[in-house]
C-alpha cells in the first residue's frame, strides 16, 4: 500500500503516503473525510482501528 493509516488524537483517521528511504509525507497526509474516493472503505477501517485501540487499552491495564 505505501501508505500508513492512524487514529489521531481526536479519533480522527488520517492517512499519510510512504516516501523513498522510510520517511513519511507529512505534509501531504491529513484526515480521510466525506470527499475521499475511499470514504466508505475508511468507514470500515476506522471502527476496526477503534476496536483494536479498545482492545489494547484493556490488555495493558
Amino acid at each position: 500500500m505505501g501508505a500508513a493509516l492512524f487514529l489521531d488524537a481526536n479519533g480522527d483517521l488520517w492517512h499519510v503516503n510512504a516516501m523513498a528511504n522510510g520517511q513519511w509525507d507529512w505534509e501531504h497526509g491529513g484526515e480521510i473525510d466525506t470527499r475521499a474516493d475511499t470514504y466508505d472503505d475508511s468507514l470500515h477501517i476506522e471502527r476496526l482501528l477503534r476496536e483494536a485501540a479498545r482492545i489494547l487499552r484493556r490488555l495493558h491495564r
